[in-house]
């Protein structure tokens, strides 16, 4: 086989070089935006589904009062709340209530759909990107690194470089 074509891979983890360098960069990301409050998900089971809509900690108490309130007495044993930390969405997660992020891990498409979304935005010294900003590149590199393929992530790379070189910018 020749091995010009081979992509390049990292003796350690088997995984190839772009993967392990978009990762270090997305955990670059991490660390700032860490400082964003987040909360793993909840949702509410009821005998007939699990409703759609997702809260953070702090919401899902008067959620699923609220839910209760609709359902007969005999019903209300059946009706209960799931929590997952790092779930898998399309898009990202807020809290139904108050707004607050998920948090949450992007499936293929939700990377796909995020690459879509940066590579049309053009940080600078004068539009630095905020801690969300941080937070879902972080969500994105993570999922290209895992699903994406090596134009996505050469394309990803370079989002995240021109990022760095806005975040010099930025005054903390």
């Amino acid at each position: 086989m020749d091995t010009d074509v081979m992509p390049a891979r990292s003796p350690s983890t088997r995984t190839p070089i772009g993967n392990t360098a978009l990762l270090r960069l997305a955990h670059a990301f991490a660390a700032r935006a860490m400082r964003l409050p987040t909360s793993a998900e909840y949702k509410i089971e009821t005998p007939r589904q699990t409703l759609p809509e997702s809260y953070c900690a702090g919401c899902i108490d008067d959620a699923l009062d609220a839910e209760l309130k609709k359902w007969a007495e005999d019903d209300r044993a059946h009706i209960y709340t799931t929590m997952s930390a790092g779930a898998e969405h399309d898009g990202r997660s807020h809290c139904h209530k108050c707004g607050l992020m998920l948090d949450c891990r992007l499936s293929e498409y939700g990377g796909e759909i995020e690459l879509i979304r940066f590579s049309a935005i053009r940080f600078s010294r004068h539009r630095p990107p905020s801690d969300a900003d941080l937070y879902h590149l972080w969500k994105m590199m993570e999922s290209l690194a895992y699903h994406g393929d090596e134009r996505k992530i050469a394309l990803a790379l370079r989002i995240g470089r021109r990022v760095l070189a806005a975040l010099t910018w930025r005054e903390d």
